[in-house]
């Protein structure tokens, strides 16, 4: 849901920016490479995700943020991401390019 979002958002991409069904062939294509791999949703993930999103803001940037922590949180994986809010979220389970 990010990566489609993102190469969809004009100020992320600029020139490279692509349409809602561009953006869906893309990611066909990202999906057939055997470097990329798809997990499913971890069990219990809500209570992880409701435990990261108790800001007392009101604040509509940070749910799929926190979402995406909250799956790598419960694998046990590294997020890397262009945004350092993942840094505030993960701690070292983040990689902030």
């Amino acid at each position: 849901m990010g990566f489609l979002r993102l190469i969809t958002n004009r100020h992320v991409m600029v020139a490279d920016v692509v349409t809602q069904k561009e953006a869906w062939q893309v990611y066909q294509k990202l999906s057939r490479d055997p470097r990329v791999t798809y997990l499913h949703e971890p069990s219990g993930i809500e209570n992880e995700w409701q435990r990261l999103t108790q800001s007392g803001s009101a604040s509509t940037n940070t749910w799929t943020d926190a979402y995406l922590a909250a799956f790598a949180l419960m694998r046990g994986l590294k997020a890397v991401s262009f945004d350092g809010g993942f840094e505030k979220l993960l701690g070292a389970n983040a990689i902030i390019l």
